[in-house]
């Protein structure tokens, strides 16, 4: 009983937080701080507190703003919730794994980095400096917080963000950024050697099933010109962000314990 109440405490929170995250992201490097009222972003109208509930706003006004009727961005409730579950994962996870206080803490603040990076990279399609300098560095403090052998996860960073780098490197940015090397670094620190290269593994099928997929619409859209159909432009385009995968990556190894590395080396 007293664990169901703390599990819903904490997913209540991860709402709370999920909801200044996406003002952080919203308002980054856009000069307007923190401090300032939440605003329609389509009327200005400033929001009344009872339109800024996590989750159940957007759900009770069915995605609309109620001054202009404009549409809210799924950004806003994906956000929240993807927050709150992850904060609710890693509470659930250490009821099995360990009840060292440092470590939770240090796992949920590196969540919420993850969720801003991905987000922010999605939005924008490049990783901020100073979230993914920030992420590594927890990371490595993470590895020595949890006791492990820092050497092995220190060289698991590096040895991803020399694979990153070296592709960027040798395509000149045309196949990675440089913002996804740095990105690696941390993955490394954060899972170790054998993890970060499952979650790798995971990152590069995800991305390579929608390549395709985007590959397909466009070609079908094209035969559709060609026929005379009308047919929508795709909805993504050719440049595709890379650290939502990654972090898809990190999820299914960090949550789910799945590993595909020891399959192709046992």
């Amino acid at each position: 009983m007293m664990v169901s109440a703390i599990s819903l405490l904490v997913f209540l929170f991860g709402l709370i937080i999920g909801s200044f995250l996406n003002v952080a992201i919203y308002r980054y490097r856009t000069g307007y701080t923190l401090r300032g009222r939440s605003q329609c972003l389509i009327c200005g109208k400033t929001l009344r507190w009872f339109e800024l509930i996590p989750l159940a706003s957007f759900i009770i006004q069915g995605g609309k703003c109620r001054a202009c009727g404009g549409r809210i961005s799924w950004q806003y409730p994906l956000v929240e919730l993807a927050t709150a579950l992850a904060l609710w994962g890693i509470y659930r996870q250490s009821l099995f794994t360990h009840n060292n206080l440092w470590l939770l803490i240090l796992d949920a603040v590196i969540w919420v980095l993850l969720i801003a990076i991905t987000t922010y990279d999605l939005r924008h399609k490049i990783i901020p400096d100073e979230w993914v300098y920030t992420f590594a560095g927890l990371a490595m403090i993470r590895l020595v917080v949890s006791g492990a052998d820092w050497k092995w996860g220190f060289i698991a960073g590096v040895i991803l963000f020399g694979f990153f780098g070296g592709l960027w490197l040798i395509s000149k940015g045309k196949w990675m950024g440089f913002g996804d090397a740095k990105f690696a670094l941390g993955i490394g620190f954060f899972l170790g050697l054998e993890p970060a290269l499952s979650a790798m593994m995971f990152a590069f099928w995800s991305g390579a099933l929608v390549g395709l997929a985007i590959i397909a619409i466009e070609r079908f859209q094209f035969s559709a010109r060609l026929a005379g159909v009308p047919a929508r432009r795709a909805v993504l385009g050719r440049e595709i962000p890379f650290a939502p995968f990654l972090t898809l990556g990190i999820a299914l190894v960090y949550f789910a314990q799945l590993h595909v590395v020891p399959l192709f080396i046992s």
